[in-house]
């Protein structure tokens, strides 16, 4: 099978990926016969779109598979065919794809650029000694944002225009009231309490691992706490459908045009109803300062920004990603570099905070 990885991963995320596909791997022939599962379309397989798959078994016996080591939680192969035709496989161990293909559909019906998704099984499908979720999902071709940026494909005005249509579409996904007719509550409404019963549980391994003392810990925890009231009161005002994981590898551009224009937003699966300042948050977290710049806040609506309240949920939501992600790395001792950025990162944050 061949391996593709992202451009700019290090030798030790190499490492893990090597962890992950030895702890579940894969044949060329387990990725053909779900795809043979999934297009054949019996139960329990549910269509999401009316695409024509027409392969002959020929077709499938010849495609070429690739692993595109690209994420933790999915398994996400390239089928590839000899008439040109190429398509993603994604397999998951945890979880269907269902609410993943509503969210996708329902930011598709407000007008966002997303992966059509063609077929999912509702039921899991056995390979070796794991069950796994299975879904056809369409190839999007491109480069992500970043890449462009960082290899000088596109220039500054190109950069900022894109920005400018990223918080458009930022501003379309955040107005999404319904999914497959269903209108949304805030699924997290305790998001910033969640995040310090996460903190306080990982008490231990944190100190333990050399990230802090005991007395910073029970120092910065003491601050924190102190903000549940204002973070109950400030926390439901931005409430909407977000992306989760808005990251500038996640926005794929067309450069093959005239000028660059966005092809899709992918990697939906962390998506849910909470407070939508969580993609500025986790943009600003994983690009930095450069990144998030006037254009974007701009074209989303600068005057969603300009009031106190709205500096306070930005700062606690800030507050919460650092957190969430600190306490994902914090099981793993390869991370400590990163786990002590975060930290220092985290106590800054609460420093500088205007609430």
């Amino acid at each position: 099978m061949d391996f593709e990885y992202d451009d700019d991963v290090d030798e030790r995320t190499i490492d893990q990926f090597a962890q992950i596909i030895k702890n579940h791997p894969f044949e060329d022939d387990d990725i053909r016969n779900v795809y043979r599962l999934l297009v054949e379309g019996k139960d329990p397989v549910v269509l999401h779109d009316m695409f024509a798959f027409d392969f002959r078994e020929s077709d499938i016996r010849d495609s070429r598979i690739t692993r595109l080591c690209k994420s933790f939680d999915n398994h996400i192969f390239r089928i590839q065919f000899l008439n040109g035709s190429v398509f993603v496989v994604r397999l998951n161990s945890e979880r269907s794809y269902l609410t993943e293909i509503e969210i996708i559909n329902a930011a598709a019906g407000v007008g966002v650029e997303v992966p059509r998704s063609y077929f999912s099984h509702s039921a899991g499908i056995d390979i070796g000694k794991h069950t796994y979720y299975a879904m056809i999902q369409e190839h999007i071709e491109g480069k992500d944002f970043l890449y462009a940026v960082k290899h000088g494909l596109i220039s500054t005005s190109d950069k900022e225009v894109i920005l400018e249509e990223m918080g458009k579409r930022l501003r379309l996904i955040h107005s999404v009231t319904h999914i497959d007719g269903q209108e949304q509550e805030d699924l997290r409404a305790g998001f910033f309490s969640d995040a310090l019963d996460l903190l306080n549980n990982e008490r231990k391994t944190i100190i333990e691992n050399g990230i802090s003392t005991l007395e910073d810990f029970e120092d910065l925890y003491s601050k924190l706490d102190s903000l549940r009231d204002a973070a109950e009161i400030f926390g439901g005002q931005a409430i909407g459908l977000t992306h989760n994981d808005f990251h500038p590898k996640h926005v794929i551009l067309n450069l093959d045009a005239g000028r660059p224009v966005i092809r899709a937003i992918i990697d939906w699966g962390a998506a849910e109803f909470t407070n939508t300042f969580f993609d500025f948050a986790l943009w600003d977290y994983w690009c930095g300062e450069d990144f998030l710049v006037d254009s974007l806040m701009e074209s989303y609506g600068m005057e969603v920004f300009s009031s106190a309240e709205s500096k306070v949920i930005v700062e606690i939501t800030t507050i919460t990603s650092l957190i969430n992600i600190l306490c994902k790395y914090s099981q793993s001792p390869d991370l400590k570099a990163s786990q002590l950025g975060i930290w220092q990162r985290l106590r800054h944050e609460v420093q500088q905070a205007t609430y």
